[in-house]
This record gives C-alpha cells, sequence and structure tokens, in this order.
C-alpha cells in the first residue's frame, strides 16, 4: 500500500472513531436550548452528565487504534523512505559501478591500442631491416660479380698477351730454325712449316680456339661454385640467398651464351663445332698443347 493511500486509510479511521462522540455533544449542548423556560421562570441548569464507562473504553480503544494506526503509517513511512534510500544508494553504487567498467574497458582499449600500434612499428621496423639486408646483399653480388668480370678481362687480357707472346716466339724460334738450316734444306723445311701452320691455323683462329677453352673452364668453375653456394644455402634454409644465387647463375649462363655467340662469329659454323666438341669432352691432365689449345694461352 502506498503512503497516500495509508494516510487516508488513517484519517477515515479518525472520521469514524471521533463521528459517534461529536453526534453525542451535540444533542447535549442543543438540548438546554429546546427545553429553556421564559426568562422569568428558568431552572436552574442540569449538571453535566458524564459519559458511561463503556463509552470511555470505546474511546480509549479507538484514541490507542488511533494511535497505533499514526505509529504504524510513521513506521511506514520511515520504511518506505529506508527503502527509497537505499534504491537510491543501490542506484549511486550500480552507477560508479558501471562507470568504473566503461574505464576500465576505455584503458583496456587504449592499452590495446598501444600494442596494437608498437607492434606495427616493430613490424615496419623489420620489414626496412629486411629490406635494407637484402639490398646489401645485392649489392654485394654485384660488386662480386662486377670484381669476377674484372678478373674474367684481366685474365682474357692476360691470356691474349701470352698468347700473342707465345707467337711471337714461335715465329722467332721458326725463323731462326730457318736461319740454322743449310742452304739445300731451306725449301723443304721452309714448306713443312707452311704445313704445320696450315694445320694449326692462323693467329687469330689460334686465339679465338684459346679464348674458347678458357670460357669453357672458367663458366664450369663458376658454375660449379654456384652449385655449392646453393646446396649450403638450401640446407641452411637462406630462401633470400638462394634467390640470389639463381640470379647469379641466370647471370652467368647469359654470359657464356654471349661468349659463345661472339666465338661462333669468329670461328664459324665448321670450326666452332669442331671445337665445340673439343670443349664439351672431359679435362685430362697432361694434354698437350696440339690437343688443348686452351692450355697455351695460360
Amino acid at each position: 500500500m502506498r503512503p497516500l493511500d495509508r494516510s487516508l486509510h488513517v484519517l477515515a479511521l479518525i472520521g469514524l472513531v471521533a463521528a459517534p462522540l461529536a453526534a453525542q455533544e451535540r444533542p447535549a449542548q442543543s438540548q438546554p436550548a429546546q427545553s429553556r423556560p421564559a426568562p422569568a421562570a428558568r431552572p436552574a441548569p442540569a449538571p453535566a452528565q458524564r459519559p458511561a464507562p463503556a463509552q470511555q473504553q470505546a474511546d480509549r480503544e479507538a484514541a490507542a487504534r488511533a494511535q497505533q494506526a499514526r505509529e504504524a503509517q510513521q513506521q511506514a513511512d520511515r520504511e518506505a523512505a529506508a527503502r527509497a534510500q537505499q534504491a537510491r544508494e543501490a542506484q549511486q553504487q550500480a552507477d560508479r559501478e558501471a562507470a568504473a567498467r566503461a574505464q576500465q574497458a576505455r584503458e583496456t582499449q587504449q592499452q590495446a591500442d598501444r600494442e596494437a600500434a608498437a607492434r606495427a612499428q616493430q613490424a615496419r621496423e623489420g620489414q626496412q631491416q629486411e629490406e635494407r639486408e637484402a639490398a646489401a646483399r645485392a649489392q654485394n653480388a654485384r660488386e662480386g660479380q662486377q670484381q669476377e668480370d674484372r678478373e674474367g678481362a684481366a685474365r682474357a687480357q692476360n691470356a691474349r698477351e701470352g698468347q700473342q707472346q707465345a707467337d711471337r716466339e714461335a715465329a722467332a724460334r721458326a725463323q731462326n730454325a730457318r736461319d740454322d738450316q743449310p742452304q739445300g734444306e731451306r725449301p723443304a723445311a721452309r714448306g713443312q712449316g707452311s704445313e704445320a701452320r696450315a694445320a694449326a691455323g692462323s693467329p687469330e683462329l689460334q686465339r679465338a680456339r684459346s679464348l674458347a677453352f678458357r670460357y669453357e673452364r672458367e663458366h664450369r668453375q663458376r658454375v660449379a661454385r654456384l652449385d655449392r653456394l646453393e646446396e649450403i644455402y638450401r640446407e641452411k634454409g637462406d630462401n633470400e640467398k638462394l634467390r640470389l644465387v639463381g640470379q647469379l647463375k641466370q647471370r652467368e649462363a647469359n654470359a657464356y651464351e654471349k661468349q659463345l655467340a661472339d666465338l661462333r662469329a669468329s670461328l664459324g659454323e665448321q670450326e666452332f663445332g669442331a671445337v665445340r666438341q673439343r670443349m664439351a669432352a672431359p679435362v685430362r691432365r697432361g694434354a698437350n698443347r696440339e690437343s688443348r689449345p686452351a692450355e697455351g694461352g695460360r
């Protein structure tokens, strides 16, 4: 029952108790007015009548019930106020807990955002480091290839100079041999020398043969080194270096094909085919200079 309904109920009880008392008092007050005689014959006033003991007991009980009702109403009001206060405090506590949870959720989200940003920064730095390392490895590979190209060019120049020196020495020895021969034997010796030179070919042809065998030897050495590096990096599981080795092998194959094309243009198809057959044969130790022209240019 609501506090207003309780108050109305208590007032109604008080009205029910007080109505008979008021009804009893009104006849007592109005009776002298009805039986009042003329002023001349006015009798002495009768003494006031006291209520009966039963009425007094009923009045006391009604007053006690009214007091109990007032006390009950006051207790109900106090309990309602206490419950309302508890409800307000509970709502305030719930609001504080909700605000604390919301603050904790915001802090957790902020922490997660900071950690995600840190991980993204680390990933970017790692990617940049890998790119720098890859660029450094590529630069080292280019420098290594350039160094090998320079060394190959130097060896080729040395081979050409050695071949030219050998040709000059051979020509000098042949000239000395012709000069030392008797006069009658010189035509025959001169004829034999021309046949040997015809069989060996011109100096340009000999140099081309020497270059062909030198190219083949250096190509095999480079391919062997690259194959060995490929095996090592495959065992280590280094895919980046395996990719670089594959690029170097492709570059070596392209350079070798270009060298062969230049030799084909210098030697001609027939002589180039013969040289290719000899180049395809395995290297034998102790081969003479006539069978391996490349060794004459070392």
